[in-house]
């Protein structure tokens, strides 16, 4: 969504592949596990969207060309949750 891409090529799909694989620590391989554990998903989410993000702006299939830091605007297009405390809801009186 950062870059606007609206067709994902070969080579992305490649890509996104290649980020996931090295987003899995060689412990976990070691153990038999094939992805990442769970608690990285916004770190490996990020990483696959810039791998993707690059790929894409050398098939120019998205304006990533002239983008310096792919990582920088995919952290910054995340949803962040954010959540206010519990007791800060108003109350219907």
């Amino acid at each position: 969504m950062a870059y606007g891409i609206d067709r994902i090529t070969e080579d992305m799909f490649l890509a996104a592949a290649r980020a996931l694989a090295e987003c899995v620590p060689s412990e976990r391989l070691e153990r038999g596990g094939v992805y990442p554990a769970l608690t990285s998903i916004r770190d490996v989410s990020a990483t696959i969207a810039t791998a993707v993000a690059r790929a894409a702006g050398l098939s120019r299939a998205a304006d990533a060309r002239g983008t310096p830091h792919p990582a920088r605007l995919v952290r910054a297009s995340m949803y962040e949750p954010a959540y206010g405390e519990a007791g800060s809801l108003p109350r219907g009186d």
